[in-house]
This record gives structure tokens, sequence and C-alpha cells, in this order.
């Protein structure tokens, strides 16, 4: 029967008239949906017996030392003193990952600082199961740990962004990026399921993007089948709801788990839909009932394969290594080897050497209620000699230092015309008139200078006065230096 046309009774828990939302309908909309509520496990407050106030390394079984540029002499954390820190990668349930730049070799890395509120447990296990992976291309790479204030920081591999963060800047991803994604993490799911490990919590979130190559991180969840028959989970979850297989609800891992959630992985990003995480959507796609978008978009061949990989009986899915050896694949190895890939997250990103550590200058802010400043809408493109020459200029400066003194220099300037003492909005007045005939002589030149447009008479940013009889004034459009 065609499932796309076919006309065939629900079981209860999937009937529903709703459907999956796209990525961009709901951006549209101005709303996400609603993520059901979770509660916490509750623990217990860290012991201050075991805090650490100076750093120390975290192994169990390879020997790592502290970088040579820590002093411990020094008020400052290990982060502050080896690395310059720029910005915020990306935040979980576990941590935030920060970009930072080694001061030692000068290098890029990502740090995983980890929350307190984890338990010691959890936060080893993640550390451990970095230790077992070893080296892989297609996965994220680890380097060391560290403990320092009941803190645990992991230094990892930086890469360019994860497909979740580039799915957010692109609804219409190309099926090259799809066919590639699909190559490197089966050969990164071969390498994890040739040492019986499973990842558990592949996701867009988690596939790392890096000069057009993908890469499997975040090995919290991981689970190596040799420790035990019955799996003992190391760490908190399941993984993330909308990605898990059917199968683990029931404590079934096999290697099937991790090529479910790749194929349900490749049909968020082709299909640009809100996977659900719960409720009859979410069976629906656990029986093989897809959404009309994966038949328009998707073509012949990615399409089998996907229904393959999310099949509802564990046991049918094709490995990793099975998938690897398609035609489809194949070809995808032949194509690497003659031409380079297309590097998708080029446009998005900065180059390196342009990460530096930049002061931001205080903001401004005008306090003075009673008067209307307008906006400065000119800004300096002159020369430098022009520039220097109009500051040289020292018989028409005006040293001001305040309102009173600017309108006694005003009633000087025009005192030698009016032979009564003028007022200070009738000076205001004059000096706004020589702005105007001024701007207007400029106009009628061809080469427009930005210096004609600046008095020389008015420096300062004086705001239009109100008078409280009137206050209906028509505001003056001043320029400023």
């Amino acid at each position: 029967m065609n499932r796309k046309r076919g006309i065939f009774l629900l079981p209860e828990e999937m009937q529903t008239t709703e459907r999956l939302p796209t990525k961009r309908e709901l951006a549209l909309r101005g709303k996400q949906p609603t993520c059901p509520f979770v509660p916490g496990k509750i623990r217990k407050s860290l012991s201050h017996r075991h805090s650490n106030k100076k750093p120390t390394p975290l192994c169990f079984n390879n020997n790592v030392t502290l970088s040579p540029m820590y002093d411990p002499q020094l008020r400052l954390s290990y982060i502050d003193q080896v690395f310059a820190k720029f910005d915020c990668m990306g935040e979980g349930s576990f941590g935030k990952v920060y970009r930072v730049r080694s001061r030692e070799d000068n290098k890029l890395y990502a740090i995983k600082r980890l929350k307190a509120n984890i338990s010691a447990n959890d936060r080893y296990a993640e550390v451990k199961n970095n230790e077992i992976i070893g080296y892989d291309p297609n996965c994220v790479q680890y380097f060391m740990a560290w403990e320092e204030n009941c803190e645990t920081f992991i230094l990892l591999e930086c890469c360019d962004m994860s497909l979740a963060d580039y799915s957010k800047l692109n609804n219409d991803i190309p099926e090259e990026l799809l066919w590639n994604v699909l190559y490197d993490i089966c050969k990164a799911m071969n390498f994890l399921h040739k040492r019986n490990l499973l990842h558990l919590d592949i996701k867009p979130g988690n596939i790392m993007m890096k000069r057009g190559t993908y890469k499997l991180g975040d090995f919290g969840l991981l689970v190596d089948l040799q420790t035990n028959d019955h799996v003992n989970k190391s760490t908190l979850s399941d993984g993330d709801s909308k990605y898990l297989a059917m199968e683990v609800l029931h404590r079934i891992y096999t290697n099937s788990c991790d090529v479910f959630g790749l194929g349900i992985t490749l049909l968020e990003l082709a299909t640009d839909i809100e996977l659900p995480d719960h409720g009859p959507l979410w069976h629906q796609l656990r029986n093989n009932i897809l959404p009309p978008e994966f038949y328009e978009r998707v073509t012949l061949g990615l399409k089998v394969i996907i229904e393959r990989m999310i099949a509802n009986d564990y046991q049918k899915r094709p490995s990793a290594e099975k998938i690897l050896s398609y035609s489809s694949l194949k070809d995808v190895a032949k194509r690497d080897n003659k031409y380079p890939r297309t590097d998708f997250a080029s446009p998005y990103l900065k180059a390196e050497d342009k990460y530096e550590i930049v002061a931001l200058p205080p903001l401004s802010i005008n306090n003075n209620d009673n008067t209307t400043t307008p906006p400065c809408s000119l800004r300096f493109s002159c020369e430098e000699d022009s520039l220097s020459s109009w500051r040289n200029d020292d018989e028409n400066d005006v040293q001001f230092s305040g309102r009173k003194s600017l309108f006694s220099q005003l009633n000087d300037t025009f005192s030698s015309n009016n032979s009564s003492p003028m007022t200070e909005n009738s000076l205001l007045a004059c000096s706004l008139n020589e702005i105007s005939v001024e701007i207007d002589a400029s106009h009628s030149e061809d080469a427009i200078n930005c210096d004609q447009f600046v008095s020389k008479n008015i420096i300062t940013s004086t705001p239009v006065l109100r008078t409280k009889q009137s206050k209906r004034i028509p505001k003056a459009k001043l320029t400023f230096d």
C-alpha cells in the first residue's frame, strides 16, 4: 500500500488531525512549540570537602599535564591564564561551549564547561567516554580535561558550527550537504560500532561542521556494550526524545538506535519540519507515516535510504557499514577523491585572524530630560588634509565651556549688526540662518564635501531650547561633528 496516499485506519495513539509544521512556518508565526515539563532530578549539593581551588588534570586512561604557561602564584584561573576567551558557541543541558584561542600555540579550541549541578559521576563519565573513543577524523577530537573549583572543563577541537545552527540560518538545505552528512556520520558510527560503542544522542546539534567535513560530537551518553550484558547507562537520560528510537523505551540498545537517530536527522534537515517530542505525530514518524514534504523535496535515492534507516523494526535497519557499501555512498567517496567539498558554513563565519578580544567603549547617555537632541546623521569621510586643516583653523574656533558662554560669544559676533542686545533664541535663529545659507551654497556645487555641512561657529551639539509659552517650536536640523 502506498504510504503517501493510502487510506487506512490508524491506531488510537496515532490518530490526530494535526500536521507537522515547518520551521519556516513557525518563524513566520513568531512562536515555537512548547516543550513539555520535565521534572529535574534531585541531587545532593556538592560537598566542599572535595573542592579543589587549584586546577588539577582529570584523566583515567591517559596521562595529561597542565600547560607550562600556568602560574599557580597568580590569582587567575587556568582558563584565563592559558586561553583567550571569545564567545559562547552553544549551550546544552550539561554545560556551555566556548571558543578560545590558546596562548601557547595560538590555535583555536573549544572548551566545554560542565555545569556545577551535575554530579561528579556524570562529569567523570563524559571524560572517560572521550578517552575511550580515541581519534577518528569524523569525530570531534578530545585533548584533555581538568577540574577547578568543583567545575570540570573539557578541551576539544574547535569546529565552525553545528548543523542545528546552520539549519536556523538556511531553511532550504541542499541535498549535496545531506549526502555528505550521511557519508561522514556513517563513517563515525562505523568507527564506534566496531568498538561496541553506542552514541545514543545523534541529532543536528551534535553534528559539527568544519571546512566541508562533518564530525560527530558530544559523547556524554556513550554506552559501552562490552561492560555488561545488561546495559547500565552512565549518564542522565536516553537522549533527545525527538530523535529517540522506539526500542530504547523498552531498554533495547543496539547499533540500530544510532542509525535511526541519523535517519530522523536527515528527515528533519531535508523537509525543514519541526520534529515532535511526544504525541500522535511522534508515533506516526516511528511507524513510517512520513510528512508529504518528504516525498516532494527528497530524491528517490536518498528517500529509500532514509526510509530504511527509520524503519519501525530495528532488526530491518541497515548497519552503518552496510550503508557505506551502497552505490550512492561509493559515488560520494569517488567525488571526494576528485574534487574538494563545498564548505556550506563559510558564508556565515569569520576568518580565524578576525577573532580578537576588543574592549567595547561605554555608551554615552543623554540624561537631560528637558531637551530634545536630534540624532547625528552625518559621518565624516573627509580626507585627512582637509580635516586637519579644519582643526587647525584657530581664528574661527569657538572655545565652548557652557551654554551661556556660547551665547555670549554669539552675541559678540552679531553685536556689530544689531544695536540692541539679542536674546538666546534670536541668537540661535541667526546662527541657524547662517548654517542654512552654507548648506544651500554647498548644494549648488558639484562636489559635495562633508566639511561644508559643519558650521564653524557652532561645534558642540547644542539642543534646541523650548520656551514655556510655546512647546510647538519646529525642530531645527543641526549637524554635529
